[in-house]
């Protein structure tokens, strides 16, 4: 109930800065899923790395905080990441309400790949 929703919420916000702390931002809330884009509207020839990263520390940053949450809703959390890189198609961008129309075979690729 209000635990969950209260600990999602937290935990959004701080993947919300981390994302932001690597040049990328949040496409998309979907449930309990994440879908971080890097390289638009600016693309980085690191860009890659730069998801990596990012990944790396929202991994870290769930490890910290699950046996906190575990005590508090009885069960533990984890993450799955799937990245991937190429081409998108994009809409509209607006950095403060996500990128509207975000689709192509990589964003596909990488969620399923997070379900593995």
């Amino acid at each position: 109930g209000r635990q969950v929703s209260t600990s999602t919420s937290r935990i959004f916000g701080e993947v919300s800065k981390i994302v932001a702390n690597y040049d990328g931002f949040i496409e998309k809330y979907a449930g309990d899923a994440v879908m971080a884009i890097f390289g638009v509207p600016q693309a980085h020839e690191d860009d890659p790395i730069r998801a990596i990263k990012a990944a790396r520390e929202i991994h870290q940053l769930v490890d910290a905080i699950s046996p906190e949450v575990e005590k508090k809703i009885g069960q533990s959390i984890s993450m799955h990441t799937g990245i991937n890189t190429g081409l998108v198609v994009t809409g509209e961008v607006d950095m403060q309400r996500g990128t509207h129309g975000i689709a192509g075979d990589t964003i596909n690729l990488a969620s399923r790949l997070s379900n593995m």
